[in-house]
C-alpha cells in the first residue's frame, strides 16, 4: 500500500524504528503541526499552541504482518541527555498521508534526546483458534530511542 511506503520512507528521512515484542515500532520527528479536532459533525482547525516546537509521532507495527496496529493506548516520554524527563503526554491516532499515533511537545532548545513509548495492547477482538493462535499483541511492551537529535526551529 502506498500509505506504508510513505511511512517507511519518514521513518528512514526523519527517524527509526527497532523491534520489541511483537511490534516493529518507528518514530518520526518534525516541526510542531496543525490537526482537526473535535466532533466530526463539527471539526475546528487547531494550530500548535505557543511553546510547541516539534511534532512526534510514533508507528507501532506488528512486526509479523508489517501492519500499523490500531487501538493502542500510547505515552511518549520525552527525556533529555541526563535522563531527565522533558515532557510526557498521551498520543492521540491521527490519519494523514498515513495512520499514526503523535502530539505536539515542547522542548527547551535543539539537541539531543531519548524518546519512550510505552504501548499498552490494544483493544480490538482477534480472530483465531480456541487453541491460542490469534492470540496477539496482548502484552504491554516499551521501546526507547536513544540519542535522538532533535531541531526545535522550524524548518
Amino acid at each position: 500500500m502506498a500509505s506504508y511506503e510513505v511511512a517507511q520512507s519518514e521513518i528512514d528521512d526523519e527517524g527509526g524504528e527497532q523491534e520489541v515484542g511483537e511490534y516493529r515500532v518507528g518514530y518520526i520527528v518534525e516541526p510542531a503541526e496543525g490537526w482537526w479536532e473535535g466532533a466530526p459533525e463539527n471539526l475546528a482547525w487547531r494550530e500548535p499552541a505557543a511553546g510547541e516546537t516539534n511534532h512526534i509521532e510514533i508507528l507501532p507495527f506488528e512486526a509479523e504482518t508489517g501492519l500499523l496496529v490500531p487501538g493502542a493506548q500510547i505515552t511518549l516520554t520525552v527525556l533529555d541527555e541526563a535522563g531527565e524527563v522533558v515532557e510526557s503526554k498521551p498520543l492521540e491516532f491521527y490519519r494523514g498521508e498515513f495512520y499514526h499515533y503523535a502530539n505536539n511537545f515542547s522542548l527547551p532548545g535543539s539537541g539531543t534526546y531519548a524518546l519512550r513509548a510505552e504501548i499498552e495492547p490494544p483493544t480490538f477482538l482477534r480472530h483465531g483458534t480456541e487453541e491460542g493462535e490469534g492470540r496477539v499483541l496482548t502484552e504491554p511492551v516499551v521501546v526507547e530511542f536513544e540519542t535522538v537529535e532533535i531541531d526545535t526551529e522550524e524548518g
